[in-house]
């Protein structure tokens, strides 16, 4: 299921309109590399497991939006296995658990069994890249937007070029022709990676209601972003 979310103009902090009915928002997504970089390495594949997916109302109230979600920042795709509903109302935030399936059932649901996993080609030297992990982590994203059925779309939006670069990939030397980052190799890059997928992921407004990112829509303020560092 692949879709996008309905949101509208920022409006100040509030909490839940009262007498709207709950409704199903769906969500989109996708990638980029902002005007028009190439980013080293050459990234082929890029997929992040959203566990589950949870509104913070301005005053500091947990809401339940997903379930399972598969975000390819490649594909410019976001398919989700269980939406949720949730009130019409005015949000400061957004968490993503962003976790493997340890479930063997749920894997072959969603067909990812990592939290991220990312392909590509290191352009110094044509050495593959290979990066995987599997541990749970969290992605906060802070702003202040609206969700209401009628008001537009909402994209999780990943920026490709900062995905990899804490990684210090042209350090690590290929093993028959590829660099591995995993749970047995080279794991003291994945808490890097993970810092990575933090600072890379926004959320945008869906201007054409398609789901997908567009160029328009990467030109545009984000709803909301990753906090700055402590």
């Amino acid at each position: 299921m692949t879709a996008a979310l309905a949101i509208g103009a920022a409006p100040s902090c509030g909490g839940t309109e009262t007498g709207n009915p709950p409704f199903a928002p769906e969500m989109g997504g996708g990638g980029y590399d902002p005007m028009g970089l190439s980013p080293d390495p050459a990234i082929e594949s890029a997929l992040i497991v959203v566990e589950e997916a949870t509104l913070e109302d301005c005053e500091g109230a947990q809401v339940p939006l997903l379930r399972r979600a598969v975000l390819d920042a490649v594909a410019n795709q976001l398919t989700v296995i269980e939406p949720l509903e949730i009130p019409a109302a005015a949000y400061c935030a957004i968490e993503l658990s962003i976790a493997a399936c340890e479930d063997p059932d749920r894997c072959r649901t969603i067909r990812q069994p990592y939290s991220v996993s990312i392909d590509g080609l290191r352009r110094a030297d044509a050495a593959s890249i290979e990066i995987r992990d599997a541990e749970r982590f969290v992605v906060r994203l802070e702003g202040t937007f609206d969700v209401t059925p009628d008001a537009g779309g909402l994209l999780l939006a990943v920026d490709r070029t900062l995905l990899t670069p804490g990684l210090e990939l042209s350090t690590i030397p290929a093993v028959d022709g590829v660099v591995r980052i995993d749970a047995t190799t080279n794991a003291d890059r994945l808490p890097a990676l993970r810092t990575g997928v933090q600072s890379a992921m926004t959320l945008r407004r869906d201007l054409d209601g398609d789901g997908v990112l567009d160029p328009e829509e990467i030109m545009t303020a984000p709803l909301a972003e990753p906090p700055p560092p402590e």
